[in-house]
């Protein structure tokens, strides 16, 4: 189903998140990236806040009603477009060679590494980050699962 193509693009994203914030210190490209992912994810929540208003809406009604249906061709479109947004998403992380399952300990000695051997001066890091991402793809994914409108 689109829920679940959804919630595995989900995965794998977040598989390479950590990579992705190690190597944004030294790769603008990579920023880019994760703005479009973050870009992403407020398409989709928007789309399952959607469809948790529309749920309410209709519990008790019948869902034969051509407005029904028409939400639901239309929520049916809008999951198949971020759905190929996501795996566009999925698919560029090969092209910024960033990995799946980086470890912190080998994230924070090649940050060192860089930093003893450059006279580079990076901008300063935002800390606090990881916690909001957790959050947010936990949150994502939950709903994801939860909607009736994504089966």
């Amino acid at each position: 189903s689109k829920a679940q193509k959804l919630s595995t693009n989900l995965d794998l994203i977040k598989a390479v998140l950590e990579d992705a914030e190690k190597k944004q210190v030294t790769d603008r490209s990579i920023k880019v990236w994760l703005q479009q992912l973050k870009d992403a994810l407020y398409v989709l929540d928007d789309i399952l806040d959607e469809c948790s208003i529309e749920s309410n809406r209709l519990k008790g009604s019948s869902s034969f009603k051509p407005k029904n249906i028409m939400f639901r061709h239309d929520i049916g479109k809008k999951l198949k477009d971020i759905t190929r947004r996501f795996d566009d998403i999925a698919e560029s992380k090969n092209k910024y060679l960033l990995r799946e399952g980086v470890t912190i300990m080998e994230s924070s000695s090649e940050v060192a590494e860089w930093r003893q051997t450059s006279s580079f001066i990076s901008e300063p890091k935002v800390y606090g980050r990881e916690d909001d991402k957790e959050n947010i793809v936990e949150f994502l994914l939950t709903k994801a699962m939860d909607s009736d409108f994504l089966s």
